[in-house]
C-alpha cells in the first residue's frame, strides 16, 4: 500500500489537518476535497490493480476488458484535474476562498460519466455471469484481487459503482455548502451555478440510462418475432405491452399488444410458449384513434376500448377498470405526443 501511494504522492498526500477547520462551512468545504481524494484513489486502484491485472494475465478477452473498464481512465483524468484545483484552493484557504468556479470549469468534461452510467448495468450483469462459474480463472482472480491489500475487501462491483454514486454525492455536498454560505460570500453565486450544472449532468445521466433501458426493451420485443418483422429503429421507444382480449369475427381471443411511441401492433403468442410471435396487425400511431366504450352488460361490454385504424376498427377488453384506464391513458398520451 505504501508503495502504491508512493507512485502517486501528489494525489494522496494530506493537504491539511481536518482539525484546523473550526467553522462548519470550512469543514463541509474540506469534505469535498477529502472525499475526492478517496474517490480518485479508488479509481486509481481500479485501474492500476484490477484493470492492469486482467490486461497482463489473459484471463479476459480484450473486448471484455474494454467493456468492464470503459471510460474509467477518462473519468479518472478529469477528476484528477478537479482534485488538483480543489487542493490548490485549500493550500491557500481563507474565509473568502472559492470552490464553485473550480467545479464549474470541469462540468463540461463530465460526458464520460454519462457513457459510463449507460453501460453500467450491462457491465454489472456480465461480471455477475462471469462469477457464476465458481472455478473459472476469472472467479479465482476476482477473489484474489478482492483480498488484495489495496482493495481492502472491496470487490469489482464495489469499485465499478463508485462513478455512478459520485455525481449525486457532489450535489449533496454542494447543497450543504450553500446552506452554510452567506449570499454575499464571493463563492455563493458560483456554488449555486455549480449545483445547477451538476443537476444537469445528473439528469443527462438519468435520461441516458432510461434511453438505454428502453432500447433494450425494444430489442426484447424484437426477439419475440421472426426476422421478417423489423422493429429496431433509432427513434423508436417502447411504451407498454399486455395481453388483451380482442374481439375477432366470431369470438374474443387473447392477443399480445405492444405500444411504441410511433406504432401499435398486436400478435398471436406461440401456443406452447415456445417459438416466435405471429404478427397480426401493425399500425402507425398517427393513423390510429381510440375511444372509451361505456360498459354495456347486455352486450357483455365491460372495460372496453375501441381502436380505429385506417381500414378497420375493433374492440379490446381489459382485465379490469384499472388496466383499461392505464391503456387509455397510454394510448391517448402517445398518440397526441
Amino acid at each position: 500500500e505504501a508503495e502504491f501511494d508512493a507512485q502517486f504522492p501528489d494525489y494522496f498526500s494530506p493537504v491539511l489537518d481536518f482539525a484546523v477547520f473550526t467553522q462548519t462551512r470550512d469543514r463541509i468545504a474540506y469534505e469535498l476535497l477529502t472525499t475526492e481524494t478517496t474517490y480518485i484513489r479508488n479509481l486509481q486502484i481500479l485501474v492500476s490493480v484490477w484493470k492492469d491485472y486482467f490486461e497482463r494475465s489473459g484471463v479476459l478477452r480484450k473486448d471484455r476488458i474494454d467493456q468492464i473498464f470503459g471510460h474509467v481512465d477518462e473519468i479518472l483524468s478529469v477528476n484528477i484535474v478537479l482534485w488538483r484545483g480543489l487542493k490548490e484552493r485549500f493550500e491557500n484557504w481563507s474565509e473568502n476562498q472559492t470552490l464553485g468556479d473550480v467545479i464549474l470549469q470541469l462540468t463540461p468534461f463530465l460526458k464520460g460519466y454519462k457513457d459510463y452510467a449507460v453501460a453500467y448495468d450491462d457491465v454489472n450483469i456480465m461480471v455477475g455471469n462471469l462469477l457464476q462459474r465458481k472455478e473459472s480463472a476469472f472467479s479465482k482472480a476476482h477473489g484474489e484481487l478482492t483480498h488484495h491489500a489495496l482493495s481492502n475487501r472491496l470487490n469489482l462491483s464495489g469499485f465499478l459503482i463508485l462513478p455512478v454514486q459520485r455525481t449525486p454525492r457532489y450535489i449533496l455536498l454542494l447543497q450543504d455548502l450553500i446552506k452554510r454560505t452567506d449570499e454575499g460570500h464571493p463563492d455563493y453565486d458560483n456554488l449555486v451555478l455549480a449545483v445547477a450544472e451538476m443537476k444537469k449532468v445528473a439528469n443527462t445521466i438519468n435520461q441516458a440510462i432510461a434511453d438505454a433501458e428502453n432500447r433494450q426493451q425494444v430489442i426484447e420485443v424484437q426477439s419475440l418475432f421472426p426476422q421478417t418483422v423489423s422493429l429496431l429503429e433509432a427513434h423508436r421507444r417502447f411504451v407498454k405491452k399486455a395481453t388483451l382480449s380482442k374481439q375477432c369475427r366470431k369470438e374474443r381471443k387473447d392477443r399480445d399488444f405492444f405500444l411504441f411511441n410511433d406504432k401499435l401492433l398486436y400478435a398471436i403468442a406461440p401456443a406452447t410458449g415456445v417459438g416466435r410471435h405471429s404478427l397480426s396487425q401493425s399500425y402507425q400511431l398517427d393513423t390510429v384513434s381510440v375511444f372509451d366504450i361505456h360498459d354495456d352488460p347486455t352486450r357483455s361490454y365491460t372495460n372496453t376500448i375501441q381502436i380505429r385504424g385506417p381500414h378497420k376498427s375493433f374492440n379490446v377488453f381489459c382485465e379490469d377498470a384499472a388496466e383499461k384506464n392505464e391503456w387509455l391513458e397510454a394510448l391517448t398520451q402517445t398518440i397526441t405526443a
